[in-house]
């Protein structure tokens, strides 16, 4: 999950120049791609519009490739269904059992991330895709909308604050968040609002750390990659990021491999050229302050849970599972956690001193999100 940097200060043009696609085409297929594109050389003669679905088309092709690489396959059985069915109820309900059929897929491909890998950041390219046999939270949402386009699922881009993941739209016009990647599904119950003139979800009654999810047409995926590559070149050589700081180091190793391509071609200068509506919701102070509130959540959430060994927490995650009324007891009667594993109460009493903590020093942030930990800690996310 990549927070992006602000906005670059580039001149307003109403085209891009021919030197400027000559890099577009260079970049996307080098770099983003990693593959010879057979339609580079024709881009200087294309403008603007046909660039974009040129980049799409391109993308989507390669994403595609990397879904059957990495063993994603969609269920012909339940498009075929779909296909024959009439009633909006009824083919509502098969849309979705193919949504979670598709769902069961990444949860299992996920378990095969190489080993030793420390971030997937920056797995929003194919090439790193490809190369890492992994994805973030772009990448799961390019493969989802690979696989519900080929059962002609409605779907768009959300693009709540620092995140991408689906939203799917079905027969009976009732509107789901798809969270391929941290395997959260749900249905909304929205208000349809306009951020910065892009149609958004105003999520109302929910667990859900983001309150807005502007909608994106699946056209403007490439926005997502450009504004990825951004945030690497800035993280791999700003000092003001710590060495630790999450995926530093794989972003310090992509841009020494493209340097020469990441210090002349500016990709943010693409996506404000190309995408100047995508990029441009995030110059608003709605949008701006719910990033910053985003933010101080996850904040929150590494003050939390990183400093636990992940072996420790999933080991006790099945416990947890079978005393959910022991768990919210422990927290919100602060019991004494009798009933529980001697390990269970171990960790649950680490988190409760560190909420403890968050409360005395931050109570606004506390009473905004204690609810929202509590779900996390029991799963329910």
């Amino acid at each position: 999950m990549s927070f992006e940097n602000p906005l670059e200060k580039i001149e307003a043009k109403k085209e891009l120049n021919s030197d400027d696609k000559k890099q577009l085409a260079h970049l996307w297929s080098e770099v983003v791609l990693g593959v010879a594109e057979k339609d580079e050389a024709n881009v200087e003669s294309m403008d603007d519009k046909e660039i974009k679905q040129w980049l799409y088309r391109s993308l989507m092709h390669e994403i595609s490739t990397i879904g059957l690489q990495l063993g994603f396959e969609a269920d012909k059985k339940l498009i075929e269904t779909i296909a024959n069915t009439e009633d909006r109820k009824e083919k509502s309900r098969v849309q979705l059992e193919y949504i979670y059929s598709c769902n069961e897929q990444f949860k299992e491909i996920a378990k095969t991330d190489m080993p030793g890998k420390n971030s997937s950041r920056w797995d929003t390219m194919p090439l790193t895709m490809r190369e890492n046999k992994s994805f973030n939270c772009v990448g799961a949402s390019l493969l989802g909308h690979d696989l519900l386009r080929k059962c002609e699922i409605e779907n768009f881009f959300g693009n709540p604050a620092g995140h991408v993941m689906n939203v799917v739209r079905l027969d009976n016009n009732d509107l789901w968040y798809v969270d391929f990647r941290n395997d959260r599904i749900e249905k909304m119950q929205p208000e349809i609002i306009e951020i910065n003139g892009i149609k958004s979800v105003n999520l109302i009654n929910t667990s859900n750390v983001y309150n807005y999810v502007p909608l994106l047409e699946v056209t403007e995926a490439p926005a997502f990659i450009f504004g990825n590559i951004r945030a690497l070149k800035s993280e791999a050589t700003n000092d003001e990021y710590l060495d630790d700081f999450p995926g530093k180091d794989d972003a310090k190793k992509i841009y020494q491999r493209f340097k020469k391509e990441l210090d002349e071609i500016s990709p943010g200068k693409f996506r404000q050229f190309l995408y100047s509506e995508t990029d441009s919701l995030w110059s608003g102070d709605q949008m701006q302050n719910e990033r910053e509130r985003v933010t101080r959540f996850y904040s929150l959430c590494r003050n939390l849970f990183s400093p636990l060994n992940p072996e420790i927490r999933k080991a006790i995650s099945e416990e947890i599972q079978t005393k959910k009324v022991l768990v919210r007891q422990f927290f919100d009667e602060n019991t004494s956690g009798d009933g529980m594993s001697v390990d269970m109460k171990n960790v649950l009493s680490l988190y409760r001193q560190k909420l403890n903590e968050i409360k005395q020093n931050d109570p606004a942030l506390y009473n905004e999100f204690y609810d929202t930990i509590i779900s996390i800690i029991l799963n329910e996310k």
